[in-house]
């Protein structure tokens, strides 16, 4: 369990659940506003969003509104569907570009083996 606290923006993870606070200052976006802004910029509607990351329309609209927050696995869905960073949709990171790919991890054995 963990908390982020930001001053203009407040998520709460606990137990794989994201819950964050309906709450814009200055010109920062919580998760329900952000989420609502890529669905139009993308030219989506509600049906068609829950369609192409396997939920309901009901679940979307509830995401949009903030009545209802997404799992770690469904912002994952999200973040992987409109090919940003899921921190971004958190508003811990002001970047939407994906992150890099982790670099392979040396396996500490030798080629001379």
């Amino acid at each position: 369990m963990y908390m982020v606290c930001m001053p203009c923006s407040i998520a709460i993870i606990i137990i794989g659940y994201v819950y964050p606070v309906k709450k814009k200052l200055g010109g920062i976006m919580a998760f329900p506003d952000k989420l609502r802004q890529l669905r139009k910029a993308n030219n989506l509607t509600q049906a068609a969003l829950a369609t192409n990351i396997n939920t309901n329309v009901r679940t979307i609209r509830h995401y949009e509104a903030g009545t209802s927050a997404p799992s770690m696995a469904a912002l994952a869905k999200i973040a992987t569907y409109f090919k940003i960073d899921a921190n971004y949709l958190l508003d811990l990171s002001d970047d939407p570009s994906p992150p890099e790919p982790a670099a392979s991890m040396p396996t500490g054995r030798s080629d001379r083996e």
